[in-house]
C-alpha cells in the first residue's frame, strides 16, 4: 500500500509539475478503494467474524472522508516542499 501511491504520483508529477493533483488523486483514490475499503474490511471480516456486507458501507465512508483530507494534506505539503526546494 505504500508503493502504489509512490509509482502513481511520480509517473504523474514527474516531468509535468501541472499535473501534480492529478497524480495524487489518483493515487489515493488508488490505494484507498484497494487497501483501505476492499482488503481490510475483508481481513476485518475474517478476524472479528462479522460480514463483509455490514461494514463495507461504513468503511466507504470512513475511506472518502480521509481520502479528502489525505488528498488536501498532500497537496500542501507538495508545495511546501518546492517552495523550500527552490530557496
Amino acid at each position: 500500500s505504500g508503493l502504489i501511491p509512490g509509482l502513481v504520483a511520480m509517473y504523474y508529477i514527474k516531468d509535468n509539475h501541472k499535473r501534480k493533483l492529478v497524480g495524487i488523486i489518483i493515487s489515493v483514490v488508488i490505494v484507498f478503494a484497494l487497501t483501505h475499503v476492499v482488503l481490510n474490511t475483508i481481513w476485518l471480516s475474517q478476524i472479528l467474524g462479522k460480514a463483509v456486507t455490514v461494514m463495507l458501507p461504513l468503511r466507504a465512508f470512513k475511506a472518502c472522508v480521509e481520502g479528502v483530507l489525505t488528498i488536501i494534506l498532500c497537496y500542501a505539503l507538495y508545495d511546501f516542499v518546492m517552495i523550500k526546494k527552490s530557496i
